[in-house]
């Protein structure tokens, strides 16, 4: 038994030591593990992020941490067990937004997900100025025409 949890932590060791952020959640979308290089780059601390679900939102009025885990939340192909890379803009705590892949690794148990590895691609620069504001456009109007249509207060 000691062996399989010794192959555990070297595992786990190794994926902390990488300068590659990673994370992985857990089948109900927690965050379970986090590497220095993540918390580095999204200026956050272990606390704050691990146990901490990450929920997809777009409503405005939500704390800087959960609008940073809605950007690392994971599309629900990959909820349903489809590896993929995407290419995400990541909201940082500090307001700042960043442009890069995540790649996620669906992990499978015998019937159901048990998990998600994910992986951040290359670290970006932060996104320029006139490019945030056009998402920003393109977000509000992409709210605006589904609220009609869906007759919902809040998309």
């Amino acid at each position: 038994m000691p062996r399989k949890r010794s192959t555990a932590n070297a595992l786990k060791r190794i994926l902390a030591a990488s300068t590659q952020p990673i994370y992985a959640l857990d089948s109900n979308r927690q965050v379970v593990f986090c590497n220095a290089a993540l918390l580095d780059w999204l200026e956050l601390t272990e606390e704050q992020i691990i146990n901490q679900r990450c929920d997809y939102h777009a409503q405005v009025g939500t704390s800087a941490i959960q609008n940073t885990l809605a950007s690392l939340c994971p599309p629900p192909e990959a909820l349903a067990g489809q590896e993929m890379t995407l290419t995400v803009c990541v909201r940082q705590p500090n307001g700042s937004a960043a442009e890069t892949t995540i790649t996620f690794m669906p992990l499978s148990g015998e019937e159901d997900p048990t998990g998600i590895l994910c992986l951040v691609g290359q670290l970006p620069q932060e996104m320029p100025p006139a490019m945030q504001n056009m998402l920003h456009r393109q977000l509000s109007e992409f709210r605006t025409r589904h609220a009609q249509y869906y007759r919902l207060e809040q998309v």
